[in-house]
């Protein structure tokens, strides 16, 4: 009596699962992957404060340099641990907030680099930067971190303080000094 209904259920699964495989039921699509920017790698071969110094020259040369993308609207911040104390280093792009007594403004750009069996993980987030410039962004600090010349920010048609997402920050406006008075002069 058992093995009858034991025979029932088995076919009748079989027969869901072949429903199912034949289109009966639809499955939702998965979510397509994001694209990840070329040349990323998740780790660098090399110390730390090797990737870092690699980075930093490359940054001041072209985001920073005499004629760099960056420079007037954004200020660089780096923060490297010595070995002693884990040698982790945390690169922030800033952007520069002139109306404040402090020009750093709100972080728009971050490196994150931790040893991990004698290689450097490599983390790096777009907080609120432009995109496109992110993206070109990224591309110079692998080429950089590859130990190879790049300044793809300079390529960019147009690379304004607008386009590169800065808000347009002046700074305040301030009379002329006019020259104190005497006391019990008149001008």
């Amino acid at each position: 009596m058992i093995r009858p209904f034991i025979r029932f259920v088995a076919v009748a699964v079989m027969a869901a699962l072949a429903g199912a495989c034949a289109g009966g039921s639809t499955l939702p699509a998965l979510p397509a992957l994001p694209d990840l920017p070329p040349n990323e790698p998740l780790r660098a071969s090399g110390r730390v404060t090797d990737v870092y110094t690699r980075i930093a020259r490359g940054s001041s040369a072209c985001w920073f340099g005499a004629d760099g993308a960056l420079k007037g609207s954004y200020i660089f911040h780096a923060e490297v641990d010595p070995p002693s104390k884990g040698e982790v280093a945390e690169i922030a792009i800033h952007e520069i907030d002139r109306t404040q007594p402090s020009p750093w403004g709100k972080r728009v750009f971050r490196v994150q680099l931790v040893p991990v069996d004698g290689a450097t993980s490599i983390a790096v987030d777009n907080l609120a930067m432009d995109e496109e410039i992110a993206r070109r962004m990224r591309a110079d600090l692998f080429q950089w971190i590859d130990g190879k010349a790049a300044c793809t920010t300079k390529e960019a048609p147009g690379l304004t303080a607008a386009a590169t997402g800065s808000p347009a920050r002046q700074q305040p406006a301030t009379s002329p000094k006019q020259p104190a008075a005497s006391p019990g002069r008149a001008l």
